[in-house]
């Protein structure tokens, strides 16, 4: 194994637990592996692919996490492929062909793929010796986030029933582990828990109004390469100016820049022409930088699953960093609120369901596994929706089992035929050339065209005429020139749809079912409301019992109760505070920018300071030491 670790990733020694799960995973055994984010998971299939026999089949909930693992595995010179949800270079069938005759060691696949019984049915032919299921918490309704295609997985069993799983997750309660034992119907399995203690991370939580202050402090304090997370689009674009005017190096990343922008600016913060990641939750997973220093929370994180491994992203070089929780009580609990206040009503379901089935132009009945591409400004437009709330009940319906999304860079196109229906056939009368059949084509499958703007994936006409996809840009170039087509670019966003139609029955059992994902999500944000909430006890700790550890002595960094008296003692914040104040009178915000600590450490010093008569509040707000 050693040979193969350095000839392709040129390290001479293993991570913790790495070693014991591929040999476990090399003995043939159903394996479940508990590995912090950086614990190195993907080495525990990828290694074990270049030994066995064989093909490693992977599943894995991203498209971009899959055609960057795929793209590493070109650069060490290790055949890697995944499956695309459409391409105008490959049809499906071209692509599971490949994947049989084609000696890939690794191949990727989501799990909303495998959902498909034909494609698995086509699938049995290939030769795998390992199914690798990655962030495998996802299957467990328990987990933080749970998609029901993940339920599907364990029909795999059924195609290939000797062929050994490897579960793989960085973060599992108890309970989620014990979730996905069962519901992947894993034989014996050896289970490898690493812990979920990270020594060298300081956990810490600073009740703060003032969030622009509070960064800036931090920020200037420790300018080392860093990620702060919002909960929205926007919020990143705007803190990300705001810390450029502060003369930091920032930038902002979330889910609706372009892949082009993505790589830009991932490089640009890797090499350190950024040194501040602005960023939603789209920006983590997959991310690789061992010297990131601090982690910042703007906002309330959605779960501690999410939390931790937000903050897991620092310090992977195992050197100190820090991670804060900005927390704002009034703010935190009207997230609370406001979610709750979103839970949509039954008729709200009812509407949503029969826009979805209407709109794919769906009969009683079928539907089920049919894929369509989905503009979701159109949609939300012609059911007059907000966009916003169009995303969030797709997000409900899916996790309520109902359809699954995928984003991937599969190229589609918004058409409309700009000419009237007479107009269009006098063009066919007078031309039997390639954009006439193209033009017939249209005019068969999307009536609704003349009517307004649809959206059609490319592959499905490449398929359907059997022509080149250069062959089918030069047909549609051709009818956009003489007017008869309006042609757009459009989000890649997919929708599949998982039940046959059923307006009445099927809608109640969705109702049902999204009032259990809405209440998990209830559950979860009071969970991490509670914890950071919570002043008494070590934060390192409150994890570590979360997630079914024993606790250790308290990390006397975070600022709870159980350590702030000797971080205080630790670094003479009342003699530093003190100093400060017989040179000049402070504010406390002047104090805070000059002395970098959590702000609730200052408090008792102030107070203490103020009991004993040594300093005294004047009226401008500033402390002033009493000289009498």
């Amino acid at each position: 194994m050693i040979e193969q670790l350095k000839k392709y990733w040129g390290y001479t020694a293993f991570k913790p637990l790495q070693h014991d799960i591929i040999e476990s995973v090399l003995q043939g055994n159903d394996t479940l592996a508990l590995m912090p984010t950086g614990g190195g998971k993907s080495l525990c299939y990828q290694l074990p692919a270049m030994i066995m026999k064989g093909s490693v089949l992977v599943v894995s909930p991203l498209i971009a996490l899959m055609e960057d693992q795929v793209q590493q595995l070109s650069q060490r010179g290790i055949k890697a492929m995944y499956f695309k949800l459409e391409t105008s270079n490959l049809s499906l069938h071209q692509q599971i062909d490949n994947c049989i005759h084609g000696n890939y060691k690794l191949v990727y696949v989501s799990p909303e793929r495998l959902a498909h019984p034909t494609f698995r049915e086509h699938l049995s032919q290939a030769h795998f010796s390992l199914i690798a299921i990655d962030e495998s918490h996802c299957i467990s309704s328990w987990g933080h986030d749970f998609r029901p295609t993940y339920r599907k997985l364990k029909e795999l069993r059924d195609v290939f029933p000797l062929v050994p799983i490897l579960a793989l997750t960085a973060t599992a309660t108890p309970e989620v582990v014990s979730d996905i034992i069962e519901n992947l119907e894993m034989k014996s399995p050896r289970c490898f828990k690493g812990s979920f203690d990270r020594p060298n991370i300081s956990y810490q939580r600073w009740i703060i109004e003032d969030k622009k202050a509070a960064i800036t402090q931090i920020l200037k304090h420790n300018n080392q390469p860093s990620i702060i997370y919002c909960s929205t689009r926007n919020m990143t674009e705007s803190w990300a100016l705001f810390l450029q005017q502060q003369g930091l190096k920032a930038d902002f990343f979330h889910g609706a820049l372009t892949q082009e922008d993505k790589k830009e600016k991932l490089n640009k913060w890797k090499s350190e022409h950024i040194v501040h990641m602005v960023a939603t939750t789209a920006f983590g997973m997959g991310i690789d930088k061992a010297n990131v220093r601090s982690i910042i929370h703007i906002d309330l994180p959605e779960s501690i699953e999410a939390y931790y491994q937000e903050t897991g992203r620092a310090g992977r070089d195992g050197q100190p960093a820090q991670s804060i929780l900005l927390f704002h009580p009034p703010e935190a609990n009207n997230q609370l609120k406001k979610h709750q206040q979103q839970i949509p009503t039954t008729s709200e379901v009812e509407k949503m369901y029969k826009a979805i089935y209407n709109y794919f132009h769906i009969a009683k009945g079928e539907g089920q596994a049919e894929t369509f591409p989905l503009e979701l400004s159109h949609f939300a437009s012609r059911y007059s929706l907000s966009k916003s709330r169009v995303k969030r009940l797709l997000i409900l319906f899916e996790k309520a089992g109902v359809i699954a999304l995928q984003y991937g860079q599969d190229q589609q196109k918004g058409i409309k035929i700009q000419s009237t229906v007479d107009q269009a056939k006098a063009y066919l009368t007078r031309n039997n050339s390639d954009p006439a059949m193209l033009l017939e084509f249209m005019m068969r499958h999307y009536p609704h065209m003349f009517l307004e703007k649809s959206i059609v994936q490319l592959n499905t006409i490449v398929t359907s005429l059997k022509w080149s996809s250069h062959r089918l840009f030069m047909g549609l170039t051709e009818l956009e020139k003489n007017n008869l087509l309006k042609i757009q670019n459009t989000s890649p966003l997919s929708i599949t749809i998982l039940q046959p139609r059923n307006d009445y029955q099927n809608s109640v059992v969705i109702y049902k079912n999204i009032l259990k994902v809405e209440n998990r999500k209830e559950k979860q944000l009071k969970d991490i409301l509670s914890f950071a909430s919570g002043s008494n006890t070590c934060k390192r700790n409150q994890l570590l019992i979360y997630f079914g550890e024993t606790p250790h002595k308290n990390c006397n960094q975070c600022f709870a109760d159980s350590c702030r008296s000797e971080i205080a003692q630790e670094k003479n914040l009342d003699k530093k505070v003190a100093s400060l104040l017989q040179k000049a009178p402070h504010s406390i915000q002047e104090l805070k920018q000059k002395l970098y600590f959590e702000p609730e450490a200052l408090q008792p010093i102030l107070h203490k300071l103020l009991e004993n008569q040594m300093i005294y509040e004047a009226d401008n707000h500033q402390y002033v030491w009493n000289y009498e």
